[in-house]
């Protein structure tokens, strides 16, 4: 893995240099991330799910992130914190309408 050291020596060329990712280690995070939303979908479309979901959304995304004040800046990014959780719950269920390619292996 490329650490800090390694970019502020050798510059992007650090970067491009780096050990890649295998095709057997790309499927296997596929797979695994595809069995982790097909956990969350299932879990959010039902009707409790749906339920939550809507409660979540009005608990996060639905409120200001930024508000004028002195910690304006920092709410607003805690908030955001907050905003991508729900976010990424959306996007696992995404993710579990398309299983991940299957390779001859």
């Amino acid at each position: 893995m490329t650490d800090i050291k390694d970019f502020l020596d050798g510059g992007w060329d650090a970067l491009h240099n780096a050990p890649q990712i295998s095709a057997e280690q790309k499927r296997e995070q596929a797979e695994k991330r595809f069995i982790e939303a097909k956990l969350i979908s299932g879990a959010m479309t039902t009707a409790s799910g749906k339920r939550f979901l809507a409660w979540l959304r009005s608990k996060t995304v639905d409120q200001p992130s930024f508000v004028p004040g002195p910690h304006g800046a920092d709410q607003g990014f805690f908030r955001e914190g907050q905003n991508s959780i729900y976010r990424e719950i959306l996007r696992m269920m995404e993710i579990s309408k398309h299983p991940p390619e299957k390779t001859d292996g």
